[in-house]
């Protein structure tokens, strides 16, 4: 219950640069300020995955509550955030299982 109660305070950001001038917390805050119009409390913020050429890592960005998490997920998929004229995805964080759940329903839905 704790671990759930810890992943219904993030979101996963995906396709967002590394910028070597600012840290990954002033990037996905100014992600949030200018294109989504809302300030996000952000807590933390952390890279998943190695470093692969040619690949972006995604980041976990953990904020102070769960309403802000739900609200930056549905402000994203309203306006459709880009950077550098790439789109820029916020979903929720979700366990292996509700990963995979949600992929078949996407599937059996294009079906």
């Amino acid at each position: 219950q704790q671990t759930k109660k810890r992943q219904e305070k993030s979101v996963v950001v995906t396709n967002l640069q590394v910028q070597s001038d600012h840290s990954d917390v002033d990037v996905v805050y100014e992600l949030c300020s200018t294109q989504l119009h809302m300030n996000a409390d952000i807590k933390q913020c952390r890279r998943l995955g190695s470093a692969n050429t040619g690949r972006i890592q995604p980041i976990l960005v953990i904020l102070q509550s769960p309403e802000i998490a739900h609200d930056l997920v549905q402000r994203s998929k309203s306006i459709h955030p880009t950077v550098g004229g790439k789109p820029v995805y916020i979903n929720r964080n979700l366990t292996k299982a509700e990963a995979r759940v949600a992929y078949d329903n996407r599937c059996r839905r294009r079906k």
